[in-house]
């Protein structure tokens, strides 16, 4: 009567967009068929970054990139009855060898101990919360190379006003997902508004990267359970 994959496309297989192939095929194949997704995630640690994320470099960036991909993609097919998101919160699983920290999934929009919101937590929030909110992504990839760097903005508001060192860069209207192109030169305070809300973070321009933000062992694919 119903069905639901533990889909991972774009994660333990390349290519996010093979989620539309198999997706758009399924339904075409069976249209009476109630379809959705009972799992699919990304996994992040927080402390890993990239200004060019990739799948499998477990970095914040990454998982950003995976989960608006993957909301777009739910909002354009409106006859899924159900997605779920693997997961809340990173948990424990013994046979796992992820992200420098064995024994862990790290997929969950907040860290294993609750204390720390990832920044996919926020784009969840700017998708499904109606109390207003302006969230920088980016917050803990302080140190960066580029000359120009992206500042992305997470909110449920319909227009953000990007400041940088307290003169104002650019206004932009939008929905969810607001992207900022910045030219970048020694420590940078970053200062997104909108109304009454706003939210700031501080980075630096840097000559070389700081290898604390890379995997010292790369995992091949995403590593399922290696």
């Amino acid at each position: 009567d119903i069905v639901s994959w533990n889909l991972y496309l774009g994660w333990y297989t390349p290519f996010m967009w093979l989620n539309n192939i198999w997706v758009d095929y399924f339904h075409k194949r069976y249209p009476n068929r109630c379809l959705g997704y009972s799992e699919y995630g990304c996994e992040c640690m927080p402390n890993l970054h990239s200004s060019h994320p990739r799948r499998g470099d477990q970095s914040e960036e990454y998982q950003c990139k995976y989960n608006e991909y993957m909301l777009n993609f739910f909002d354009k097919r409106p006859f899924m009855w159900a997605t779920h998101l693997w997961n809340m919160f990173d948990f424990a699983a013994d046979a796992r060898n992820q992200g420098g920290e064995p024994g862990m999934n790290h997929k969950g929009l907040v860290t294993f101990d609750r204390q720390t919101k990832k920044d996919s937590f926020y784009v969840y929030k700017a998708w499904w919360s109606k109390d207003p909110f302006v969230y920088i992504a980016g917050r803990r990839y302080v140190e960066r190379t580029e000359s120009k760097t992206t500042v992305k903005v997470y909110s449920n508001l319909p227009e953000i006003t990007l400041y940088v060192n307290g003169e104002k860069f650019e206004t932009q209207k939008g929905n969810r997902v607001f992207t900022f192109r910045v030219p970048i030169k020694g420590d940078v305070k970053f200062e997104a508004v909108s109304g009454e809300y706003r939210d700031e973070i501080n980075i630096k321009k840097v000559s070389i990267a700081n290898p604390a933000y890379k995997l010292a062992k790369k995992i091949a694919n995403g590593g399922n359970w290696t």
